[in-house]
């Protein structure tokens, strides 16, 4: 089941950010993006981070689409990959799934590409990062109530 607490552990809030990073580069309407957000979802990466990750995979959309597209008209046109794209058109669902369009092609391979390196990066940035946040959180006087404790927060005096 999906986490969604902000004290996970590194990999997991890290999985979580670059899937949704890939997920936010992808053309939304696109059945492959639907069933690999599905799938990304149902998956035991971290939530929030997922969210941001989209939201942030969206905003870099505008700098990657050069470069997405470019590799996408290399890979579709590609002879090596031509049986693999044509029997994914020509099947069921063939043009729902959008691998003939070059953004969607370039924006896959790009998310693919970069996965890896994103992961140890948003994995180190969150073990750098998770000691200070889960200080800073200790001093709050409400955090205790807003985890899940039964006790009402102290009022303020």
């Amino acid at each position: 089941m999906c986490s969604s607490d902000l004290m996970d552990s590194p990999n997991r809030l890290a999985a979580g950010l670059c899937l949704g990073l890939w997920i936010g580069l992808l053309p939304k309407l696109s059945l492959l993006t639907w069933c690999l957000g599905t799938i990304f979802i149902l998956s035991t990466a971290n939530l929030l981070t997922m969210l941001v990750g989209f939201g942030c995979g969206c905003l870099l959309i505008p700098a990657i689409d050069p470069l997405a597209l470019q590799l996408g008209e290399r890979l579709i046109g590609w002879e090596f990959l031509a049986p693999f794209f044509s029997s994914i058109i020509n099947g069921p669902l063939g043009s729902l799934w959008q691998l003939d369009n070059s953004a969607m092609t370039g924006n896959l391979a790009v998310g693919i590409i970069a996965f890896l390196p994103a992961f140890f990066l948003a994995r180190t940035l969150f073990n750098r990062l998770q000691p200070i946040i889960e200080g800073w959180l200790a001093s709050r006087p409400r955090t205790e109530w807003l985890t899940g404790s039964n006790r009402p927060p102290k009022p303020a005096s």
